[in-house]
């Protein structure tokens, strides 16, 4: 029996009657083919053609793997505490993919090195770089330069946030995949991310290690943050070696990945970088091997394209190559663009 959310969907894609989406479905399973629904029983199936018939019978199949990724999500949602009515009916009704992870992704365990740095006492620190400054203290601060101080430490660290974020970045073919406002480099298989079935994060998550302190993390301060005197002020009593955290830079740094994490668990934010990744990304190549040896690749070793002319028969090269491992595939936006939406996260 095919889910009543299916069947709603179906009708609203394809601009017909639920019932006579049923009809198409029921014929379908019964071994007719297209071809002869679509011209003898076109009266049942809302004047479809052929190859509208073929898109809905392909829609259906996206569908039932999205049902069955949604049955896994809710019963890992049973298992926990503090998961809301709203939150399960959200996901209940949630007809996307992508949306769905999304929906999932706050009740996902962190990552090592996030959970790491809570561990290490730093999400105090994340919490004081992203506090917002009391307008008393704006108004006081006239002629004062105190207040601008301690602005800057947050700005700079919600513009280093936005440059980390965890978002995972797709390949161009997977272009609805969670966006990414900086450059991230593209796994090596993109099939792995937009033709796999979507139970891989959950597998992820479930095989996430509980205790932090055993998985080998990358510990390195993270690149391109600027310290401040007053962002150092702000982190020096976090500086503990008694738990692993011997300057300033690596108390930043792992503050930097908590509110990435936080970011990274916002379904609403991804949702609107994806959709801002969507128009205004850019599709970037990088060999991987010396251009000599990239063979049939050789004319895509410069590629640079706006994501949203990237052209189907283009798009076909860069999988192909990707997948021989001859080059990288990058999906890049200005920073700029996201910021403010980063910010107001």
């Amino acid at each position: 029996m095919t889910a009543k959310l299916i069947l709603d969907t179906l009708a609203k894609e394809f601009s017909i009657k639920g019932s006579e989406v049923q009809a198409v479905l029921e014929m379908t399973d019964a071994g007719l083919m297209a071809p002869f629904i679509a011209r003898v029983r076109r009266s049942k199936t809302g004047g479809l053609t052929e190859s509208a018939l073929r898109r809905l019978l392909q829609r259906r199949v996206e569908l039932d793997e999205l049902d069955r990724r949604r049955g896994t999500i809710l019963r890992q949602l049973e298992k926990q505490e503090g998961v809301s009515a709203q939150e399960v009916a959200a996901i209940e009704n949630c007809s996307d993919r992508f949306e769905l992870e999304d929906l999932f992704v706050p009740h996902r365990r962190p990552e090592p090195e996030v959970q790491l740095a809570m561990d290490r006492g730093l999400t105090a620190l994340a919490d004081q770089l992203v506090k917002s400054v009391p307008k008393a203290a704006r108004s006081e601060a006239s002629g004062d330069e105190t207040p601008a101080a301690e602005e800057a430490p947050a700005a700079e660290a919600t513009a280093e946030v936005e440059a980390e974020a965890p978002a995972e970045t797709p390949a161009p073919e997977a272009t609805e995949q969670a966006p990414a406002p900086a450059e991230t480099e593209t796994p090596e298989a993109p099939a792995a991310e937009s033709d796999a079935t979507p139970e891989a994060p959950a597998a992820e998550a479930e095989g996430a290690p509980a205790e932090a302190s055993t998985p080998e993390v990358d510990t390195s301060p993270a690149p391109h943050i600027h310290s401040t005197e007053a962002l150092t002020l702000m982190c020096q009593p976090f500086v503990n070696p008694d738990r692993g955290i011997h300057s300033v830079e690596e108390a930043l740094s792992g503050a930097v990945r908590i509110l990435s994490d936080r970011l990274g668990r916002n379904a609403a934010l991804r949702t609107s970088l994806r959709r801002m990744l969507r128009k205004r990304g850019v599709v970037e190549v990088h060999a991987s091997v010396p251009v000599d040896k990239m063979g049939r690749h050789k004319p895509l070793a410069k590629f640079k394209s706006p994501l949203k002319q990237v052209q189907g028969h283009r798009l076909i090269a860069l999988r192909q190559a990707q997948r021989e491992r001859v080059l990288a595939v990058h999906l890049t936006m200005d920073p700029a663009l996201a910021l403010s939406k980063v910010r107001a996260a």
